[in-house]
């Protein structure tokens, strides 16, 4: 199967409530084509060689900040005050899942921030790009989250 076939395949494994947001007129939650999704990645994650883990190689990029979590509680802690530090100030961001068949969804800061816990608990593994200022966060299951402004392109 190619990649567009497979993608957003397992929509149900989504939040629920993200998945409502995405169903709800005006509140700037959707879900992304495939298309609209690898354009994201190439602004993103695509400027990262891939480590063998499937994570990504952050150690050309000199401000990355990489942040240690213990559990799932400790995740969710972290990642919603990193995005309160780096993004939230950003209309939208793009949230990238760990697995291609679930689909990346556009959606505001906040939404983001109200949905941490669910998030963290679909999988240990996504990435959140803020376009505007490009700062891209990854959450790997290895315990680490770290957050960086991508290169220019």
């Amino acid at each position: 199967m190619r990649p567009s076939e497979v993608y957003g395949a397992n929509r149900g494994s989504v939040p629920d409530g993200l998945r409502r947001a995405a169903r709800t007129e005006n509140s700037g939650v959707r879900f992304l084509s495939f298309d609209e999704s690898r354009q994201f990645e190439s602004v993103s994650m695509d400027l990262f060689p891939a480590e063998s883990t499937g994570g990504l190689d952050w150690s050309s990029t000199p401000d990355a900040e990489t942040h240690i979590y213990e559990d799932e509680a400790d995740a969710v802690m972290l990642v919603r005050q990193l995005v309160v530090d780096r993004i939230d100030r950003e209309p939208v961001v793009v949230l990238f899942w760990g697995s291609l068949d679930l689909p990346s969804m556009l959606l505001p800061a906040s939404t983001l921030i109200s949905h941490v816990e669910s998030v963290v608990e679909v999988g240990p593994v996504f990435w959140v790009f803020a376009p505007e200022r490009r700062v891209l966060l990854e959450c790997r299951p290895s315990g680490e989250i770290t957050v960086a402004v991508t290169p220019p392109t």
